[in-house]
């Protein structure tokens, strides 16, 4: 056995905005009731309370398990009509809905443990790849990139893609093998929980071809589009743990004694906040440049301008700050901005190979934020001690 140092840091990770990742499930009215509270302050809160589907239905009679079966074929079915007294024990659990009183016809999960949320370790570690990356390229590697966009759409490239970005990470001599990754002595813990979810509905603004006409919101049908999302609110905090497995015989056995500078937690703070300062810088140019018209959604704009002025001012060295699951969007989930800044040909390149609707007057053209506060997805603060 090679002697090994494993080095330990509580990640403390503080909610700046709402956060939603996605367990890969929706649910509907026919599996939750919406009972109104009152809190101590004689405020009325307005539930959200799933319900143990399969329990509940096992506690019907016959008669209304018939009743319930040939109900829930409606598209318009709403547990809370058919049975408005659903005792508490079948709650699978409560979240609270901020929705401006809406009834949502279709909420999507956060994932969740023993129906709990939490922020999954692959999630965080993922996102901090994706910045350490970031800070890495330089000119140097556009002619490769180059080659990958050569010719075809972005899908086609997303596997050749992750194999440059993880070659930052391993040695030549491990080629793609896991084996010799750096980031393998890099481990990331799922967080803590907590038991109550805020249900947001999340709508998109859009920049419009003329920047003096601001922004629009984003409809279908000339209807808004709407999705509901279970969240974990701002202004939370979490913990989770950093472990990182400092061998120096085995790295040199691997061949990435050049690669241990990457998963240093000082150069680690480092990465993450550059990065997140250039999204945020990004995002804020974004905002000025349709910040002249006088529409309805100047309001939302100048809203939008205050959120990221004070997560500029939050994110620093010590603490820095970093975007998370939905509405992260392309630039905060990949090196975008990066190769826009080095080369906006290749930028543009990228952008056309993309699939979808592109607009060559901006990209991307729209934003998730939350409609009851204009508030955007997804940040957190870090911090390691």
């Amino acid at each position: 056995m090679f002697d090994s140092n494993i080095k330990s840091y509580e990640c403390k990770i503080q909610t700046l905005t709402p956060v939603h990742i996605g367990s890969g499930n929706k649910y509907s009215p026919s599996e939750y009731v919406s009972p109104e509270l009152k809190n101590k302050k004689g405020n009325i809160i307005h539930l959200i309370r799933r319900i143990n589907f399969d329990k509940y239905y096992s506690s019907l009679s016959d008669d209304k398990k018939d009743e319930f079966l040939e109900n829930i074929t409606n598209f318009n079915f709403k547990l809370n009509e058919f049975d408005s007294e659903i005792p508490k024990k079948f709650k699978r659990y409560n979240s609270i809905n901020k929705t401006s009183n809406k009834f949502p016809k279709e909420i999507i999960e956060h994932i969740r443990t023993l129906d709990e949320l939490f922020i999954p370790g692959s999630s965080l570690k993922g996102a901090i790849k994706t910045a350490i990356v970031y800070n890495l390229i330089d000119y140097s590697h556009l002619d490769d990139i180059k080659y990958l966009f050569k010719r075809g759409k972005f899908g086609e490239f997303i596997h050749p893609f992750e194999n440059f970005t993880n070659s930052f990470f391993s040695s030549q001599k491990g080629g793609k093998s896991a084996q010799y990754n750096i980031s393998k002595f890099f481990q990331v813990f799922d967080s803590s929980t907590i038991q109550t979810a805020d249900v947001h509905n999340i709508i998109s603004i859009m920049g419009k071809r003329d920047s003096y006409d601001g922004f629009q919101y984003y409809k279908r049908n000339n209807r808004l589009v709407e999705s509901f999302f279970e969240t974990i609110p701002n202004k939370k905090s979490l913990k989770s743990k950093i472990s990182i497995n400092y061998n120096p015989n085995i790295y040199k056995k691997l061949n990435l004694k050049n690669k241990e500078n990457l998963i240093d937690i000082t150069n680690i703070k480092e990465y993450i906040y550059n990065f997140s300062k250039d999204i945020i810088d990004y995002e804020l140019e974004f905002l000025d440049k349709y910040s002249y018209s006088n529409n309805d959604l100047s309001t939302v704009n100048s809203k939008l301008i205050k959120y990221y002025e004070q997560l500029n001012n939050i994110n620093t060295l010590e603490t820095p700050i970093i975007k998370l699951g939905a509405g992260s969007g392309f630039m905060a989930m990949t090196i975008g901005i990066k190769i826009k800044n080095l080369d906006g040909s290749l930028f543009e390149r990228i952008r056309n190979s993309l699939r979808g609707e592109n607009y060559g007057y901006e990209f991307p053209k729209s934003r998730k934020i939350i409609e009851r506060s204009n508030m955007p997805l997804g940040w957190v603060k870090l911090k390691f001690d």
